[in-house]
């Protein structure tokens, strides 16, 4: 795991140092469908399918997808991106990225590509859970969870944070294709 904190005066006088950290999973699984350039080839026109699930802060929906979509823009390894709502010239079919917050307990982010709309949620409690998956049709690419404490509303800084750290994180930085140690796909 790798964990990011966020260092500010106001939180560091307020909060507890696990309040302040986004914590992000790396590598919650096999990546071995995910090899480097599969992002950047589903956004070579520019940007790409994003669905969000899910809405912990209770606001207009539409709202608050554009707001996460907004802070992952350009956030992604690879070829920046934009991500976006609905299927342009600018979007590759059959790319998608699916992002959920405060999945149901027993739901993987591995389910998150074949019915997106279908995913439960939970109410958010003490924390944030995001889970983001890369997503080619119906099969996960490759995929990444994360979560962080305290979190006032969509405009805390936590929140930006975890997100554009999921976003960062969604693809490995690791390529199996090339190292021969890693999963492979049949």
């Amino acid at each position: 795991m790798r964990i990011l904190c966020i260092i500010s005066t106001v939180m560091a006088l307020t909060t507890t140092a696990c309040s302040n950290s986004v914590v992000i999973q790396d590598d919650p699984g096999p990546r071995g469908s995910y090899f480097k350039g599969d992002l950047s080839n589903a956004v070579r026109n520019g940007a790409i399918v994003t669905v969000v699930v899910g809405n912990p802060f209770g606001m207009e929906k539409a709202r608050f997808d554009d707001r996460v979509r907004g802070l992952m823009k350009h956030e992604n390894r690879e070829l920046p991106a934009e991500f976006v709502a609905a299927h342009s010239d600018r979007t590759v079919r059959p790319y998608r990225v699916v992002v959920a917050f405060d999945l149901r307990k027993g739901i993987s982010v591995y389910d998150a590509c074949t019915e997106p709309g279908s995913l439960a949620t939970v109410p958010r409690s003490r924390w944030v859970n995001i889970s983001v998956a890369f997503c080619q049709g119906d099969s996960v690419k490759s995929a990444t969870e994360g979560y962080v404490g305290d979190v006032s509303s969509v405009d805390d800084p936590k929140f930006s944070e975890l997100v554009k750290a999921a976003t960062r994180y969604m693809v490995s930085d690791y390529d199996y294709e090339n190292d021969n140690t890693g999963p492979r796909v049949p």
